[in-house]
């Protein structure tokens, strides 16, 4: 476990408490896999493009991070970076984000045709085609039915 950081904690304080967890999240990560202090990350001239680079490259290859994760956890590292007055220049920070792929969602809704309701109806037991019957003829998604 990471230990905690007054320079995160301040950062994350600016933020509502959804918000704080997740950037402490992304930045103590950020700072595991760089392998630095935190709180003394600024006090000596470092390569944060080379930092960035090494971080991109970890949730890319190593943790296979869809596209959208890493450009929020990049992106919230990049708030941290800017309020200690270290933003990355805009051209660095433009290629870094074109070498993220699939930024889009990956789940497609899609209505189900007779046939396939017809199907699934016939596998269900009665509280499955309850729910199934609901949920398709009202539009609701599982989390809203549930």
């Amino acid at each position: 476990m990471t230990k905690t950081s007054e320079k995160i904690e301040n950062f994350a304080a600016l933020f509502s408490e959804g918000t704080q967890m997740c950037y402490r999240g992304h930045i103590h990560h950020f700072f595991d896999v760089i392998d630095q202090e935190p709180d003394i990350y600024f006090d000596n001239e470092q390569d944060i493009k080379q930092d960035l680079n090494t971080f991109f490259i970890h949730l890319r290859d190593k943790e296979n991070k869809p596209g959208s994760t890493i450009q929020t956890t990049l992106y919230a590292i990049k708030s941290f970076l800017i309020e200690y007055e270290h933003e990355p220049s805009r051209k660095y920070w433009k290629r870094l984000m074109r070498r993220i792929q699939g930024t889009r969602t990956a789940t497609k809704t899609e209505i189900p045709k007779p046939a396939e309701l017809r199907e699934i109806l016939e596998h269900g037991n009665l509280k499955a085609r309850t729910l199934y019957l609901v949920l398709s003829s009202s539009g609701m998604r599982i989390g809203e039915a549930l």
